[in-house]
């Protein structure tokens, strides 16, 4: 069979999972079978992460719903390299992927991925917004998608509601279980004898940008309880990682509340496989997720997680089996977390073993790589 031609289209606005399935999907694809390109904004931190020449990348601006300067040029990419199915991802990717895939002369395969739910977005989307992107994702998807996917059923079901669409599919994240497969090194807060002792310290993490959908004001609320707490002032610290638009407010936060001994503001860090096997506890009070990766690679890394029981993350946290689940925004539950962790450490590794084990099984980039080859050449033959 002639070798197919695949474009990935991501708009690659911040770091996070889209952007590593996007660019697994680009490396990985069965170069037997298909030729794959890539396209997006040309962002210098991304060709730095993902090890991608500027010359691998087709750039495409995608400022906004209205820049039709961009969808021509990806209009003109997809028939000057000949594309057999294009691949978009997320809102802004999917709306200049579909429309661009359509208005072309080579009517290629049109997939779209999705990862989060825009209607959900309260926090940084005005109703209207919300509204809008809704209306135009009913004609996208109705019209102008041959397959959608989702990274959860929980979005698939949602999706599905909303817009009485019926050609969707879910396939969840996968991660590079040699990459977060780590031992727990043996330190004070990580070694098993000293873990099981209750009056050793133990250390709670969140890895995520520092924006207003992961909650971290909350999280800040909870430690400042435990840490006021006199049975366990001594023994908790809190790792903060990662930047974004709400680090002022938490480092506010953390001065205010007298947290500075207790909570390390750790910035950007490339080592996030090394931080999160050092940590015992990931903690990610989110509002609304798709299938989050970091909540992967905790567990692949052997570290329970304590994480808000929304969209996705009951589909890999199993309350009181790999973790804990809490309600969004309940600061007296992500707090009872914490001390339920402190008062039972021994849960702590039975929690991270089965974690590992469930990531190793069901959540690997192989698995996700696998099925992704399938559909496309089942739309391949039915197209």
């Amino acid at each position: 069979m002639k070798k197919k031609n695949i474009l990935f289209i991501g708009a690659f606005q911040e770091p996070g999972g889209e952007e590593e399935v996007i660019t697994y999907l680009f490396k990985n694809v069965d170069q037997s079978q298909f030729t794959p390109y890539l396209c997006g904004p040309a962002r210098a931190d991304f060709f730095q992460k993902h090890s991608i020449g500027k010359e691998q990348l087709l750039d495409l601006e995608m400022k906004n719903i209205y820049d039709i300067k961009s969808i021509n040029k990806l209009r003109h990419y997809i028939d000057h390299y000949d594309i057999d199915i294009v691949h978009s991802h997320g809102s802004r990717g999917g709306l200049f992927g579909r429309v661009a895939g359509f208005l072309s002369k080579k009517k290629p395969v049109n997939i779209w991925t999705l990862h989060l739910l825009i209607n959900e977005n309260r926090y940084t989307i005005s109703k209207s917004r919300r509204l809008t992107y809704t209306m135009i994702e009913s004609v996208l998807g109705k019209i102008m998608t041959d397959q959608i996917i989702t990274v959860s059923n929980d979005l698939r079901r949602k999706y599905e509601q909303l817009h009485n669409i019926k050609n969707i599919i879910t396939i969840h994240n996968g991660i590079d279980i040699q990459k977060y497969n780590y031992e727990k090194p043996n330190n004070n807060t990580t070694d098993k004898n000293n873990i099981l002792d209750k009056k050793s310290e133990l250390t709670f993490g969140f890895v995520s940008r520092l924006s207003k959908q992961k909650g971290i004001p909350y999280l800040i609320q909870a430690f400042n309880q435990v840490v006021k707490d006199p049975g366990y002032t001594n023994r908790i610290k809190l790792q903060i990682v990662g930047t974004g638009d709400q680090e002022m407010e938490v480092r506010r936060m953390v001065k205010e509340l007298e947290l500075e001994a207790h909570v390390s503001l750790l910035g950007f860090r490339t080592d996030i496989p090394e931080i999160l096997a050092s940590i015992d506890v990931l903690v990610l009070p989110s509002m609304f997720e798709g299938f989050p990766m970091v909540i992967l690679e905790s567990l692949c890394a052997g570290t329970p997680v304590i994480a808000s029981s929304v969209n996705g993350v009951p589909e890999v946290i199993q309350h009181h089996v790999n973790g804990l689940l809490v309600e969004p925004r309940n600061v007296e539950q992500l707090a009872e977390s914490m001390k339920f962790y402190l008062d039972h450490p021994e849960k702590i590794i039975e929690h991270g073993k089965q974690g590992q084990s469930l990531v190793h099984h069901s959540f690997t980039k192989e698995v996700m790589m696998n099925k992704h080859m399938d559909l496309y050449q089942s739309l391949l033959q039915v197209n």
